[in-house]
């Protein structure tokens, strides 16, 4: 029989504040063990990319995440280590830690069927009562244009535009698909969506709001650097570096 213990797996989205959660919570284990809540070490330190990347279909896995994550091995071996690192550090828990957290967004894109999301689930439950899947959901516009920063950021200057093929370029857009398929897996139940609006936020923050639904509030101090990880621009900020570029 499993642990009488949860676990909240974080998928994303991506653009929806998920560098900054992760960052917060790779700064403040010990504070947050203090809450009961475990964030583990053994996929990631802050970004759990070995987790999605170890259950992903063939073809997927290594160009989805980067390849610091291997550690400077073959991603076959890298990946077999987790297998075995993630349930000893699960066994030795302590008694008293109520709830383990997982988050990647990189999960959107690496399960992107039933079957892979199913194998993810399978590997997860034997240590665990119940499994939530919890998801920020960002409006689409919104996340393009912030998406676009992103490429601006990494040194991509051009001009903002749609793909040729039609909605069907953008899954990742589809959160009605994206729902339904890990639902289909964990359950509806265990479905956590959020939506990704500043004054539905807790505070106006994606951290609080985070350390809200784990019942691990406080845990990051407000003049924590980690609350700015990753930022976006607006329109000027993004017409200054294309000038740069």
């Amino acid at each position: 029989m499993p642990p009488d213990r949860e676990c909240f797996v974080h998928i994303g989205h991506t653009k929806t504040g998920s560098t900054s959660i992760q960052n917060a919570m790779g700064a403040h284990r010990q504070a947050l063990a203090r809450h009961g809540v475990c964030y583990p070490l053994s996929p990631g330190w802050g970004n759990h990319a070995l987790l999605p990347a170890a259950m992903a279909p063939p073809g997927l896995r290594e160009n989805g995440v980067h390849p610091a994550f291997w550690n400077g091995l073959p991603p076959e071996e890298r990946i077999a280590r987790f297998q075995e690192e993630f349930p000893a550090e699960m066994a030795a828990l302590p008694p008293e830690t109520r709830l383990v957290v997982l988050s990647s967004e990189q999960c959107i894109h690496m399960q992107p069927d039933v079957a892979s999301v199913t194998r993810l689930r399978d590997f997860l439950m034997p240590h665990f009562r119940r499994v939530r899947i919890v998801v920020y959901l960002r409006r689409q516009d919104d996340h393009f244009a912030s998406a676009y920063t992103q490429l601006l950021r990494d040194g991509v200057i051009k001009p903002p535009r749609l793909p040729e093929g039609g909605p069907r370029q953008l899954p990742h857009y589809d959160y009605a698909g994206l729902l339904w398929r890990w639902a289909r897996a964990f359950g509806q139940d265990a479905i956590i969506p959020r939506l990704f609006e500043r004054k539905l936020l807790v505070n106006g923050d994606a951290i609080d709001d985070f350390l809200a639904l784990c019942g691990a509030e406080g845990s990051v101090p407000p003049e924590d650097a980690n609350r700015s990880s990753n930022p976006s621009a607006d329109a000027r900020g993004q017409a200054l570096m294309v000038a740069v570029g």
